[in-house]
Formats: structure tokens, C-alpha cells, sequence
């Protein structure tokens, strides 16, 4: 032990499928560095190979059901694995639960100064005075409190009856959510006790966030990670951060943290950022993790020094003659630089790709596949080239055929070639990505915005989820899926990581595999590939996201933009959603439906409340002026209360 004060520490260890990650043995030893004696209690099953690793990183190891969460397993903990004799014979009691990463900055140090205060509890964070959004708290607002995921007692408080009055009475059976346990324990204690006399305080010093106005009051560690990582030394990275709902972030902030947080620790610590990636990839949506960490990667035709292009290759598949000539003239021009493939189909593209390419070309045909389904190219030829390289890349020339007239198509498939073979140096900053990021498996590209490619804002999976979950589980991908999560891409344009797509190499398929449907002239398998990549890549332990060139991200920002404006602007006038938030927008055109039989927009009353209705009243048939009015006066209102 590094500090000479003797320390019990009990520690809740908690996981979906049983498995005990890297991430949680640093932890262990890290805080044992500190504590004289271990504890871990279990909410869960664990797997034997598991067992024996929490047996080596601690004391004493108990099990019990997930009841009443981290709160009721710290009571436990205390009050039966323990007893008040053995806890009260420890100059400071700690409790931690595993919902962290860490640490990012020495527990060391953190202790030595958290001993040299005249303190009776401490904790590494606080959440300051804010209002009860969800109403549960006895206080009828949310107090000052230490956050629980770490909390130190010291043996006076300990050996209190004020304390083990509190732990002997705390009714574990009635919080069983988190909701319960953070509402009738977290949000309260600290008050409670303050309220008795004890004496608190926090590692990390967050006076700069506080605000005397509740509705101005945040969870710091959640919208400041960064900050209080680098400038507070707060010691360790909140999970959560990674995994939350963004629309609900995008009140606060353009939910930035997540990424300047994880480049922060990648760059700035020594603590092993793949002990964060074995453990997010393993439980979270690959989705999430995209949206959180923003993985798009908007790139320019500029050399990237040090880029691996002779450890990669570029594989072009042709079905069309109207492309074949420019397909060929790309592949001649980025030959010049690294490895290129062609596979030409059908003897008309086979003629144009001939007398486009001069005879001394070092572009490799490979042989065509009798297919015009991308993904049935891929698989079936670059196998053996996966072997070859540490990465490839794929591109093709396919639209839906119904995407007429031809220039539909042709902004498809230039939006193709800009973003995964624009030209050498575009490559080269694509390859440099996978170089400095060892955990980047699929950069795809973005999905068309024009024509019918819009309606991938409605449903990206376009009714193949239930045939790429099947996929998932025959391949016993280790993955997370939801159907209410659209897929990162389909385009079946990208490049990889070839040892990221072990996966998918390790099935055999046939060209019989990918017949196209006599109706939709689509193959299902060609679809269902197209969007199993990143979920391939995460079970492989890679995570994935969109690479963009800034030609096309500028052009597509654009596009974005006036899309939403027209849809805003539209909802506004048509159904009197009024102006505010994305979340306050959002919700209000939830509560709006389509059912009528003429498509006349209709409200779903019996999700409305009376104050919501009123205002749908009001804001429908009242002139904008007025409602503009009424809005401004509101917020002045809203305002006033809040300083009183």
C-alpha cells in the first residue's frame, strides 16, 4: 500500500455478459495500491475465467443479484460480507463502483492530497443545486452531492450511528432502477449528512461550473470530461460518456466531449486507451460509439507523410459501360502509386476497359465474377488479396436502376470515387487514419443525400435488418444490433483493415449467393454485407466510421443543411411547432401522425397534455407575430422564476 492509512475499500463489479475486461484489472490494481484490504461484490454472474481474475485483484469476492443496483450492493457489502466490526476498524472506508475508466491521472496522488484535508467524506466529483426534472427527490430540488460512483469515509463518520443508521435503513427493495437508486441515495446522502454536521469535500475542484441559478447547474463530469480531465485532474473517464442518447446532449453542447476526452487520453496520458476500446466494443452499439466519438473523417488531397500505400491496394469492380472508361482512366492514374484491381463485367466493359488502359499498364485484372452485385465481387475475389495487404480498398460503379434520369447515377457513383479513390494523396491521408488509429477497422462512405438516396434519413437498413441479424448471429458476431439504430453504411464503398474483416473471410460463398430478386433487382446478401461490415469489424475488436473528402463534405453540408431547413421551416408553418430546442422540436412533432385516410395531418390527442394542447390551439391558427410574441414573453418568464 502506498499511503500508510489503512483503507477498506469495497468495490461493485457489474457486467451485462459476466466478463471481467482489462479495463476493470487496472482498476483493481490501481486502487489496491492504496486500500490495505479489497472487497468485491458481484451483482452478476461471472464467467469462471473471469472469477479467477477478480480473485487475483482482490481480498475477499462475494455474489449477489442485481437488486437495488451499486447502492444496495454497497450496503451489503458494509452491513453482511463485512460486518460494522470489521468496517469500523479502517482509518477510511471507500466505495467504488466499475462505471469508470481509469486512471487517467495517478490515485496516488489523489489520495495523498484528499488525506491532507480535515474532511469527515470526500468523493472525486459533485453535482451542484439543480431542479428535479424527474420529481423524486424529498428535497424538491436536486442538492449539492458528491456523485457515488466514488466516495471515501473517514472512521469517525464510519463509526457514527448517524451513519450505520443510514446504511442499516436503507430501503434497498423499493429502488430498483437507476432512476430510484440515484434519486433515494446519490442525490441525497450528501445533504443528509452535511445536514448532520459532517464535513465534505471533492478532488476535483469544479467551483468554476457552479452557477447560483439551479436550471444553469450541470453534471460536470458528463459535459466536461475533457476539461476536468485536463484541467482539474480528475482521474478517471465515465463510461457513460460514450454511450448516451446525443439527441439529449445536443441541449447542452455539440457533443464534443466524447471525442476530445478519448484524444486527450490517447495523446496526453499514459493510461492504455484499448483497455477502453476491449470494453465498449464488447457491450456498446458500434452506432453509438460513432455518434459520440463523431467518426467521420473529412479529408484532403494532401500527402500524409509516412502512409503505408505499399501495404495497400485499391480494387475497382465495373458492371456498367457508361463508367468503364472513367473507372479504367482512375485505376491507371492511382497505379502509379500503389497496387490497383479491376474486375471487369461483361464483354462490353471488358472492351472499353481494354482500350482505355495503355499496354504497358500496371493495373491487375482480375476475373470477372459474372456478377453486378459489388459485395458478391468482393468477397468472391479479394479474398486472396486480403492476405496480401494490411488494407484495401473497394469501389464500385452500381445505382439502383431505377435512379433515372443518368445523372442520378452519376453523382451516385462520382460520390463513390471522391470518397475512396479521388486520387494518391486522398489515399494517403485515408491510410494514414487506419496508421494512427490501430482500432479503426471500416472507413465507409456516406450514403447519396439526392434523389430516392434521401430516404435512407427514414430507413437506412431499407427492411434487411432482419436478415443482417441473422447473418450477425449464424457468423456468431460478438456485437451489439437494434433496428432502432440506422446502420454507419450501405454503400459498399470503403476501405478496411483487412485483419478487420476476418469474419467475413472466414465464410465461403458462391456466386449462387448473390442472385439478384426478379422485382427489386437487388441481391439480399450484396445488401446484408453492405451493412454488416462495422458490426464484422466489432466483433473483430475494430470500431468503424465515414471517410469524405472535403470537396464532397463541404458539397454535403450544403445539402444538409437546406434539407433541414425546408423540413423545420415546413413543420413550423404547417403544424405551428413553435421554436426552442432540437429536443423541445423534435418532441412536439412526435406527438403529430399522418392516419388519416386523405393524409391529412392529424394529432394523437391521447399522448397530449392539456398544456400541450392548449398551445397546439394556440400556435395553429394564431398569426406568427403573435406567436413570436408569446414565445419571447415566456422565456422572459421562465427566466424570472429561476432567479428567485
Amino acid at each position: 500500500m502506498v499511503n500508510p492509512k489503512t483503507r477498506l475499500g469495497i468495490f461493485v463489479f457489474f457486467d451485462p455478459q459476466g466478463i471481467v475486461d482489462g479495463y476493470e484489472v487496472e482498476l483493481l490494481k490501481s486502487f489496491r495500491r492504496n486500500l490495505t484490504k479489497l472487497v468485491i461484490v458481484s451483482n452478476c454472474e461471472v464467467c469462471p475465467e473471469g472469477i479467477e481474475t477478480l480473485k487475483a485483484n482482490c481480498d475477499e469476492l462475494y455474489f449477489r443479484e442485481n437488486q437495488g443496483l451499486d447502492a444496495a450492493a454497497f450496503q451489503a457489502g458494509m452491513t453482511t460480507f463485512c460486518g460494522w466490526d470489521q468496517v469500523c476498524s479502517y482509518d477510511e472506508l471507500v466505495l467504488i463502483n466499475d462505471t469508470f475508466f481509469g486512471p487517467i491521472h495517478s490515485f496516488d496522488e489523489m489520495f495523498r492530497e484528499m488525506d491532507s484535508r480535515d474532511l469527515d467524506f470526500w468523493g472525486m466529483s459533485a453535482g451542484y443545486r439543480q431542479e428535479d426534472g424527474w420529481g423524486m427527490s424529498k428535497y424538491g430540488y436536486i442538492p449539492d452531492h458528491i456523485q457515488t460512483f466514488f466516495v471515501a469515509f473517514r472512521q469517525n463518520m464510519v463509526k457514527s450511528q448517524e451513519f450505520q443508521d443510514y446504511w442499516n435503513g436503507y430501503d434497498s427493495a423499493g429502488k430498483t432502477s437507476f432512476k430510484e437508486v440515484v434519486a433515494g441515495h446519490e442525490m441525497i446522502m450528501t445533504r443528509h449528512f452535511q445536514d448532520l454536521g459532517f464535513k465534505w469535500d471533492i478532488y476535483a475542484d469544479s467551483e468554476c461550473y457552479r452557477s447560483d441559478y439551479e436550471n444553469e447547474n450541470f453534471n460536470i463530469y458528463f459535459f466536461r470530461s475533457y476539461e476536468m480531465m485536463r484541467d482539474m485532474k480528475f482521474p478517471v473517464f465515465k463510461k457513460k460518456v460514450l454511450s448516451s442518447d446525443m439527441a439529449e446532449l445536443l441541449f447542452m453542447n455539440d457533443c464534443e466531449e466524447a471525442a476530445r476526452a478519448m484524444d486527450y487520453i490517447q495523446n496526453q496520458t499514459d493510461y492504455d486507451e484499448n483497455l477502453i476500446w476491449d470494453n465498449v466494443l464488447r457491450v456498446y452499439n458500434v452506432v453509438d460509439l460513432y455518434r459520440s466519438m463523431h467518426l467521420n473523417y473529412v479529408l484532403p488531397s494532401i500527402p500524409a507523410e509516412g502512409a503505408a500505400l505499399n501495404q495497400a491496394a485499391l480494387v475497382f469492380h465495373v458492371t456498367q459501360p457508361f463508367f468503364a472508361e472513367t473507372f479504367a482512366a482512375r485505376a491507371q492514374m492511382l497505379s502509379q502509386k500503389l497496387d490497383v484491381y479491376l474486375i471487369p463485367e461483361g464483354e462490353k466493359v471488358q472492351e472499353i476497359v481494354k482500350k482505355t488502359l495503355p499496354w504497358d499498364t500496371q493495373v491487375k485484372l482480375l476475373e470477372p465474377t459474372g456478377q453486378t452485385t459489388p459485395m458478391g465481387a468482393f468477397v468472391l475475389r479479394c479474398r486472396e488479396l486480403a492476405e496480401q495487404y494490411a488494407y484495401l480498398g473497394f469501389v464500385h460503379d452500381e445505382a439502383n436502376p431505377n435512379h433515372y434520369p443518368m445523372t442520378v447515377a452519376q453523382s451516385t457513383v462520382d460520390g463513390y470515387l471522391q470518397n475512396t479513390a479521388r486520387d494518391a494523396d486522398y489515399i494517403s491521408q485515408v491510410l494514414s487514419c487506419f496508421q494512427k488509429q490501430p482500432r479503426l477497422g471500416v472507413l465507409g462512405t456516406a450514403f447519396p443525400l439526392h434523389h430516392y438516396g434521401f430516404s435512407n434519413y427514414i430507413d437506412a437498413w431499407n427492411g434487411f435488418f432482419p436478415a443482417v441479424k441473422h447473418t450477425a448471429e449464424t457468423w456468431k458476431l460478438r456485437c451489439q444490433l437494434s433496428d432502432k439504430k440506422q446502420p454507419i453504411m450501405n454503400t459498399g464503398t470503403f476501405w478496411c483493415r483487412t485483419a478487420a474483416l476476418r469474419e467475413l473471410w472466414n465464410q465461403s460463398f458462391t456466386a449462387g449467393d448473390f442472385r439478384l430478386d426478379g422485382i427489386s433487382l437487388e441481391s439480399k446478401q450484396d445488401q446484408v454485407l453492405r451493412r454488416i461490415l462495422p458490426y464484422a469489424a466489432q466483433s473483430a475488436g475494430y470500431f468503424s466510421g465515414i471517410t469524405m473528402h472535403t470537396e464532397y463534405a463541404s458539397m454535403r453540408i450544403t445539402d444538409q443543411e437546406l434539407m433541414l431547413h425546408e423540413l423545420v421551416s415546413t413543420a413550423e408553418k404547417q403544424l405551428g411547432i413553435t421554436r426552442g430546442t432540437y429536443i423541445d422540436f423534435r418532441d412536439e412533432l412526435r406527438l403529430f401522425g399522418t392516419d388519416a385516410p386523405d393524409g391529412r395531418v392529424t394529432v394523437n390527442l391521447s399522448d397530449m397534455s392539456v398544456l400541450f394542447l392548449a398551445k397546439y390551439i394556440l400556435f395553429r391558427y394564431l398569426p406568427r407575430q403573435v406567436r413570436i410574441r408569446i414565445r419571447q414573453l415566456g422565456a422572459a418568464l421562465k427566466r424570472r422564476i429561476a432567479r428567485k
